[in-house]
C-alpha cells in the first residue's frame, strides 16, 4: 500500500477528525512527493479538509505550493490563519504583498499569522514596507508593522517605531 492510492487514501482521511492528525502526519513523511495531491485538496468541500491541507503543505514547505496558497489568501475567513503560517514556513517572497494585505485584517489570529509570516520572510522590501505601513490610517495596520519590525530585527525601522510611540493609537504605542 504505497504511492498515490496510498497518498490519496491519507487525504480521505484528512476528513476523519479522529484520524486527521495521523494522516496529516505520514502525509508531510512523504514530503514533496504528496505535494500536488495536497493541492487538490484545496477545493474540497470540506473546510476541516482544506485546513489539514494547508498545515500539510506549510509542514512540507515545497514551493510549489506557494502559488495556490497565495490565491487561498483572498478565499475563506477560516483559511486565512493556517494559510498565512502556511506561507511563512514556505518562504517564498510571491507571498510577501499579499501577506501584508492581511495585516490590518478584522481577525486578530489572521494579522497575528500573517505578522509572524511576514517577518519569516526576510524580504528584501521589508524596511521600506514596513516604514510605509507605519504610515497606515489602520491601527491594526500599524500594530501589526510594529509587531514586524520587533520579529525581524528591522534596524533601518527604528526611527518608524520610535515615532509610533507617540502614536494616537494605545495599542500601537503599547507595541512599539
Amino acid at each position: 500500500f504505497e504511492g498515490t492510492a496510498a497518498h490519496r487514501a491519507l487525504t480521505r482521511l484528512l476528513g476523519k477528525p479522529d484520524a486527521r492528525e495521523e494522516a496529516l502526519q505520514a502525509l508531510v513523511a512523504d514530503g514533496p512527493a504528496v505535494v500536488d495531491i495536497l493541492l487538490e485538496q484545496l477545493t474540497a468541500a470540506d473546510v476541516d479538509v482544506r485546513i489539514a491541507a494547508i498545515v500539510a503543505l506549510g509542514r512540507i514547505g515545497d514551493r510549489r505550493a506557494a502559488p495556490r496558497l497565495v490565491g487561498a489568501l483572498e478565499g475563506e475567513t477560516a483559511l486565512l490563519a493556517e494559510t498565512a503560517r502556511a506561507l511563512g514556513r514556505i518562504g517564498d517572497a510571491l507571498a510577501f504583498e499579499p501577506l501584508l494585505a492581511l495585516l490590518g485584517h478584522d481577525e486578530p489570529a489572521v494579522r497575528q499569522a500573517a505578522v509572524t509570516a511576514v517577518a519569516a520572510l526576510g524580504h528584501p522590501s521589508l524596511a521600506p514596507a514596513m516604514t510605509r505601513l507605519l504610515k497606515s490610517p489602520d491601527a491594526a495596520t500599524r500594530e501589526s508593522a510594529v509587531r514586524i519590525v520587533e520579529a525581524s530585527r528591522c534596524v533601518e525601522c527604528c526611527d518608524a517605531v520610535i515615532a509610533a510611540c507617540d502614536d494616537g493609537s494605545e495599542a500601537v504605542r503599547s507595541a512599539a
